[in-house]
């Protein structure tokens, strides 16, 4: 069966991969597509179908969009847009510009309580990111000493009512579907089985209503009951299954690689099919 793995991210946001790299390991997989979903920004996108064009593997457009239903987070995937659309990249780069804000004031509440890390630390971990976030900061936590693991470190400092944080800039899913329609895209949303404190069968059905054409059933995270209730609901709400690992470069052991969750490519086909139904009705 011809597999692909629609949740990646690479070091444009808050991965440790390349595009290119990804795209490697999509094709050692033996991966008939795969999808980059950085964080707010879509700069791996062209070098990654670029780099991809002589390789038997596909590269999907695509992006985790970080939102807020209700007081609680919640990331939304854009699959198959005009990464090129003007629209969309002006609004990434107002999102960029308050992400790297936001990790100044990080940084300096930090410092405030003594803990001697700079902004220039977090944006050499960042690196070529266009994307700079919390993990950028965790990383530079655990280089000096003050955490082991991201988790620590988010938990310790970063975390809601922690020294070290900030609230981001918000958009809610229901603009993120919006803004992903105008570029001619489809959206899903992400992991429903990590979001808290929300009836999800009444999010999910909300999100239809605005255009969401999918749910990603299968995540790493997600266990085989969490797989079975999302596909159900999926099913009756004829909406698309999509999946991923969730991808962002640890290699230890026991961590989820590239492929290792998967949907068939059949399901990509529709996710392009409910783009040109979606496109055909605007016009």
């Amino acid at each position: 069966m011809e597999l692909a793995d629609l949740h990646i991210h690479s070091n444009r946001s808050d991965g440790l991969l390349s595009p290119s790299q990804i795209v490697d390991c999509g094709v050692e997989k033996g991966l008939k597509a795969l999808s980059i979903t950085d964080h707010d920004t879509i700069d791996g996108i062209e070098t990654a179908i670029d780099y991809a064009a002589d390789k038997d593997i596909e590269v999907i457009p695509g992006i985790e969009f970080s939102t807020e239903y209700e007081g609680v987070e919640v990331h939304m995937l854009g699959y198959c847009f005009d990464y090129k659309n003007f629209e969309l990249n002006s609004f990434l780069k107002k999102l960029k510009d308050s992400r790297i804000e936001r990790a100044k004031k990080m940084v300096k509440q930090l410092n405030n309580i003594g803990i001697q890390i700079s902004f220039e630390d977090v944006c050499k971990l960042a690196k070529s990111a266009s994307s700079i976030g919390r993990p950028h900061v965790a990383r530079a936590l655990i280089n000096h000493g003050y955490a082991s693991r991201i988790e620590e470190a988010f938990d310790k400092y970063m975390s809601y009512g922690r020294p070290g944080y900030v609230e981001r800039y918000k958009i809610s899913p229901f603009q993120a579907i919006e803004l992903i329609s105008r570029c001619n895209g489809v959206s899903s949303l992400a992991h429903p089985g990590l979001i808290i404190n929300v009836d999800k069968l009444q999010l999910i059905k909300r999100l239809k209503e605005w255009g969401l054409s999918g749910i990603e059933v299968y995540h790493t995270k997600h266990s085989e009951e969490d797989s079975k209730r999302f596909y159900d609901i999926a099913m009756n709400l004829e909406l698309i299954p999509t999946g991923g690992t969730d991808f962002h470069g640890d290699l230890g052991a026991g961590k989820p690689m590239i492929g290792d969750v998967t949907v068939p490519y059949e399901n990509v086909l529709k996710l392009k099919k409910r783009k040109s139904m979606l496109n055909s009705s605007h016009n």
